[in-house]
């Protein structure tokens, strides 16, 4: 069976600030219990490391990146929170 995921694009750190990145870790709990993979795309700095711990996550600006639907191609969903 394939595995279902979530791919998260969304932003946080010293510009954006928080709260973006805070609301999709919350919104993404209730997918996890379902079983989903949760995968985060941030565009973002390395401050984001403390708040994301165990998430499976990379820092890319992808508003500007060619490369992003690549990255998609094996997500069930995508949610975009920006």
């Amino acid at each position: 069976m394939k595995t279902r995921k979530l791919t998260v694009l969304t932003e946080g750190g010293r510009l954006y600030g928080f709260g973006h990145l805070t609301r999709c870790l919350s919104i993404t709990n209730c997918f996890r219990e379902s079983g989903l993979t949760i995968d985060y795309i941030i565009d973002g700095d390395d401050t984001v490391s403390a708040i994301m711990e165990d998430q499976s996550f990379r820092l890319m600006d992808w508003l500007e990146n060619s490369n992003l639907f690549s990255k998609l191609k094996d997500s069930s969903f995508i949610l975009i929170d920006s």
